[in-house]
């Protein structure tokens, strides 16, 4: 099991982006992992960034990839906890981000696939880079 952060989406599509070419060789792992993980905050950042930086089209062809190919999670029931936590990094780390730390924890996951260092304050998560 292993969840995937918007930096990801982002890096792979843009080939501006710094982290791209360690995006695309990222692409065999994920292809061999049998539980890539999505939240919905996720689709939300990346489809906006995606559809900003390539156009609406470039961005509804990665939400459909998504769709199609990830494990996608609800997280409003985590909304309270995560704004707790987030009061606590201090608005350091994202909302989003949070929420993946909060799914996280309540799936006992431990690998993020992500070029987001704040990940990296947390205790018990794996960025994978």
């Amino acid at each position: 099991m292993i969840f995937i952060d918007s930096t990801y989406f982002i890096a792979v599509i843009s080939q501006k982006d710094q982290w791209h070419e360690k995006a695309v060789k990222l692409l065999d792992k994920i292809e061999n992992e049998n539980n890539c993980i999505v939240i919905d905050g996720v689709i939300l950042e990346t489809i906006a960034k995606v559809g900003y930086l390539g156009g609406g089209k470039k961005a509804n062809q990665l939400y459909n990839n998504i769709k199609d190919n990830y494990i996608i999670y609800s997280t409003n029931h985590l909304y309270d906890k995560a704004m707790v936590n987030h009061l606590k990094y201090d608005g350091t780390l994202s909302l989003v981000d949070i929420l993946i730390i909060e799914k996280m924890k309540e799936l006992n996951a431990k690998k993020i696939i992500s070029f987001d260092f704040d990940f990296d304050k947390i205790e018990g998560i794996v960025r994978i880079h």
